[in-house]
Parts: structure tokens; C-alpha cells; sequence
């Protein structure tokens, strides 16, 4: 790994690695990308906590910045196993890793959202999902080629950030990319709370990326899978051996770890996304803890990430706190509430009302213009899973759509086109949905929809129906009064 490939978009750049070079890095050991892209970020400082989010921070994240190249210490320029020590996974196996188009791995840790390394690429523009792809490089214009050798799928990304602190070494080399559409796959949670407690040296941990085979005429593009010991843990977690660890490519991919729950069941949990490895070998990787980037990532994705806690880490699962692979990386038949650290959620059946929903307020001089629009829901009963907010045009086209998980619910709207009207539909975890919208709708009939924006659904439906009773009940009223004033007869 050569110090061009820092400029270059990939690690992919080359198939035999030249001798090393000098690159100073903030650690005793040199560090090589664990992939394609690589867009430093500079400047080294602690994470700000969130006043929305966690207080993560048991064990400071393991981002390190290599291309997850590690090849046995004493025998660099020898070939080694796939993913060194692993094998292809097999078919339908850890299906929430992917391959981004710049050759990096990445790990879906919500329907929305794919984690990656920072320094892979500034934007992916899609992330694929399957077992074997081709990647190939173009030297010359230095940009990387995925595409699918098998059975697979690709999802347009929507919005992508690093964060602005990130740079291999320091623990921060993370990103995120929310997706246009959610993907009906298993997330694994963070490992937070109490599963933090079985984080010491020789943990058990399993390794999943696309990276090469091989640190010298290696082949990428494979999903492989290896066990590995943790080594330590600091501002990064230190993962594998020799024997068995990652290689270039398979940076973003994720440690994972299985446990056993409060009720003897065994379910995986995410420890943390790779970032790097020693320059010039695979098999040892450095990762960034997830958990020291979970509440950035929460607070600027505004998606849940970790619905098995509280904001302080403490045992507090959501319906949605629940395991979907089993013991070998294949989904269930069905998934199942997790009692990692304590009692299960007690989910959302019979959960039959809507949430509530009104919109505070919308800041802004006209609804052309940027406006940040505030909602406020709630539900009592399984609780609210998200708000959507959609602005439309005169006639009813959408003109563009945010959704929010985390309370309060605040929405920037922005369009280059008039605006006619804003829709804000609050769901709950059983299903059970509520629409208003602003400006609300004009009174008829003498009816007024009520002092706020109008609700849709069961709730306007029943008043829809009140109203029109009241209206016919005034009509015959007056019918009976006029008829009377000319001496006929009520009929």
C-alpha cells in the first residue's frame, strides 16, 4: 500500500503492493486503507456527546484505518487464505454486508442506512447486496468497477456523511449513507449495555467483507467470513492474528459477536465497523467502536439505531429490538423480540388506536422557501415509529419527503418549486397510521375541522360524520320552522 493510493480512489489500485514506504500515522504501527476510496479527514478530537442521544463510550471506538490488509507479520508478499483464515460464505448468509461501488464493504444497521469507513469514498452513490462480484480497477482514471457475478441487488444511496472529525487512526473513520427505499433484511443492534461487559482480550468475534483473498495477486469482490480473537480494546478495537483477520477491501465490513440473553438464547450484536490494518500485511485489523459513534450517527441520520436501549445504554428494548440470524448468518423464519439484557418488548399486538399528530409550527417566510416545520406525535400504547413529512404542489405531486424516528420531530423543507401544502403522517409500531396536514383545511358547512390541522383516518372519518349529521339535523330544523310560519304541517 503506497502512499499514492492515498489520493487514489481505492486500494484496489494495485494487485501486487511495492515495496512500503515512510507514512508517519498517529500510532506506533503503519496503517494501510482497508479500501477503494480514501478521503482523509483531518483533525483529532473527542466526540461531542449529543444532548438527544447516548452516553456511549465504555470502550473508545477501534477505527483504525487500513484496508483491513493484514497479512501474517512474517510473511509478507506470501499468499494466504481467503480473508486470511476464512472462506466465501455461504449463499444467503450475512445478508446486511454489502460491497459499495468504490470496492468497500459496508454493514446495513438500519432498513435505511448502510455504516462504512470515511476514508472509502466521500459519496457511494450505491451499495450492493449478493455474494460474488467482479471488481475491477481503471488505472488510468482511477475509479472502480462492481459489478454482480451472481445472484444480487444494488440500492441507490440518498444522503451520505462522514463524520467531521474522521481520519484513520483516531477511532472517527465512519460514515453513513441513508437509502431511497428500506430494504426488508436483519439489522443486527450495537453492542451496548450490559453485552459491553463480555469485551476483553480473546473475545470470540466474527468478520464478514469483500476485501481480497490474498496480499499479493489476491482476488476481491467474494463475501468471506472468518472467526478471529479481539486483541484489545482503546480508541480502537484490535482484531485477528496472523492466522485469521482482514485484508485490503474489506474495510467498513463488521465485527460481530454472538451472545447469550437473558434467556439463554444466542443472538448477534455489531462491536464495531473496520477502518484499517498494519501497512503491507493482512490478518490483523483495527475497528471503530460502534459505540462511540452511535449517537452521531442517530442524531444526524435522525433514524434509531439502537432500539434495545435507552439514551444512557440501559435496557429498554422497542418493538423493533430484535434478532433475525441465526447462530450462522441466515435470516430466520421470523424474528424474535432479543431479552439480551433483560426482559423482551412486549411488542405491538392489539394495538389498535392511531398515534396522535399535530404540526407545531412552520418557520419560514412562505412555504417556497426553507421552512423547518415541527411536529409533535405520540402513542400511548406500542409508541411512535416514525413521523414522515411531504410538501406538495397545487396539484398533489410530491415535491419531497423526510422522515424522522427520533422525538423532537423537526423537518428542513426545501423545494425550488411553490408549495402548496405540507402532509405529516405519524406511525406507530403496530402498523396504525395518522395524517394532518398545514395549512389545514377550510371550514364547510358551517363545520369547522377543529383548531388545528385536520386529521386523517378513523379520527376524521368519525367527526366527517358528526358534522354531517349536525347539518342535516339544522336543515330539517329550518324546514319545520318554515313550514310552521305557513300553517302546514310538520311531514
Amino acid at each position: 500500500c503506497h502512499a499514492e493510493l492515498l489520493c487514489a480512489r481505492s486500494m484496489f489500485l494495485r494487485t501486487h503492493l511495492p515495496a512500503p514506504g515512510t507514512w508517519p500515522l498517529p500510532r506506533a504501527v503503519e496503517r494501510d486503507q482497508a479500501v477503494l476510496s480514501g478521503s482523509l479527514r483531518g483533525g483529532v478530537r473527542a466526540l461531542e456527546p449529543s444532548a438527544r442521544r447516548r452516553l456511549r463510550g465504555l470502550v473508545a471506538a477501534a477505527i483504525a484505518g487500513a484496508s483491513a490488509c493484514a497479512a501474517p507479520a512474517d510473511s509478507q508478499g506470501s499468499s494466504v487464505a481467503a480473508i486470511v483464515g476464512g472462506a466465501p460464505a455461504e449463499a444467503g448468509a450475512w445478508p446486511n454486508v454489502g460491497i459499495l461501488d468504490s470496492g468497500c464493504s459496508a454493514l446495513l444497521q438500519h432498513p435505511k442506512l448502510i455504516v462504512y469507513a470515511a476514508h472509502c469514498a466521500a459519496r457511494p452513490e450505491r451499495v450492493w447486496f449478493g455474494e460474488r462480484f467482479d471488481v475491477s480497477v481503471d488505472s488510468a482514471s482511477r475509479t472502480v468497477r462492481v459489478a454482480p457475478s451472481g445472484k444480487a441487488y444494488s440500492v441507490a444511496t440518498e444522503r451520505c456523511e462522514a463524520h467531521p472529525e474522521g481520519m484513520i487512526g483516531n477511532g472517527l473513520d465512519v460514515a453513513f449513507c441513508t437509502l431511497e427505499r428500506r430494504l426488508q433484511i436483519p439489522v443486527v443492534g450495537p453492542m451496548l449495555g450490559c453485552t459491553r461487559d463480555s469485551i476483553e482480550p480473546d473475545l470470540g468475534t466474527t468478520l464478514v467483507g469483500f476485501g481480497f483473498d490474498a496480499e499479493q495477486g489476491g482476488k476481491a469482490g467474494i463475501k468471506r467470513v472468518v472467526g478471529a480473537p479481539l486483541i484489545s480494546a482503546g480508541q480502537e478495537i484490535e482484531i485477528g492474528t496472523r492466522h485469521a483477520g482482514t485484508c485490503r477491501g474489506d474495510s467498513g465490513g463488521p465485527a460481530l459477536v454472538e451472545l447469550a440473553g437473558s434467556d439463554g438464547q444466542r443472538a448477534w450484536h455489531v462491536l464495531g465497523v473496520l477502518s484499517s490494518g498494519p501497512r503491507g500485511r493482512c490478518g490483523k485489523g483495527y475497528y471503530t467502536d460502534i459505540a462511540n459513534v452511535i449517537g452521531w450517527l442517530e442524531q444526524e441520520s435522525q433514524l434509531e439505531l439502537s432500539p434495545c436501549y435507552d439514551s444512557l445504554g440501559n435496557w429498554k428494548p422497542l418493538p423493533t429490538c430484535t434478532t433475525g440470524l441465526d447462530p450462522r448468518g441466515h435470516p430466520t423464519r421470523a424474528p424474535r423480540q432479543s431479552a439480551a439484557c433483560g426482559d423482551p418488548s412486549p411488542g405491538s399486538a392489539g394495538d389498535r388506536h392511531p398515534p396522535s399528530v399535530s404540526i407545531l409550527s412552520v418557520e419560514g417566510d412562505s412555504l417556497s422557501s426553507p421552512s423547518v416545520v415541527e411536529v409533535e406525535a405520540e402513542d400511548r400504547e406500542s409508541g411512535v415509529q416514525r413521523v414522515e413529512v411531504e410538501w406538495l404542489n397545487a396539484q398533489g405531486e410530491t415535491l419531497g419527503r423526510l422522515e424522522d424516528e427520533l422525538a423532537p420531530y423537526r423537518f428542513k423543507l426545501e423545494s425550488d418549486s411553490e408549495v402548496d401544502r405540507i402532509e405529516a403522517t405519524a406511525l406507530d409500531f403496530a402498523g396504525n397510521t395518522t395524517q394532518i396536514e398545514w395549512p389545514p383545511a377550510p371550514a364547510t358547512n358551517g363545520c369547522s375541522v377543529g383548531p388545528g390541522p385536520a386529521a386523517k383516518g378513523a379520527s376524521q372519518m368519525r367527526f366527517g360524520l358528526l358534522c354531517a349529521l349536525l347539518v342535516l339535523l339544522v336543515a330539517r330544523r329550518r324546514r319545520r320552522i318554515a313550514h310552521a310560519q305557513l300553517g302546514d304541517g310538520p311531514r
